[in-house]
């Protein structure tokens, strides 16, 4: 995902809740979404439980390819290490659907 992404997000969602979502919701009812805020949230702390573990096993725990010391860059790559980037990745763009909420 493009960085430059962001900033017309920004952008955009300090416009909705500052200007555009009060003029729409002016003369209505709030909406009845407590169960899908519930959902939403739960969800959020199963992924990110889910995050936490991969860096975890990946990493610094015992068996994983990192130390807490300094160590060299070795240039290599393989089917774990990809998984490993692959998750970044999601973890990214779970971090803007938090943003968006």
């Amino acid at each position: 995902m493009n960085p430059l992404f962001v900033f017309p997000l920004v952008i955009f969602y300090v416009y909705f809740v500052k200007v555009l979502g009060p003029r729409w919701m002016k003369n209505r009812e709030p909406f009845q979404i407590v169960n899908l805020i519930r959902f939403y949230n739960l969800a959020m702390v199963v992924l990110n439980a889910r995050f936490l573990y991969i860096v975890l096993i990946n990493t610094y725990l015992p068996g994983g390819r990192y130390s807490l010391w300094c160590q060299g860059i070795t240039g290599y790559m393989d089917d774990q290490l990809a998984q490993y980037y692959k998750s970044g990745w999601w973890y990214v763009a779970v971090r803007y659907a938090d943003f968006l909420d």
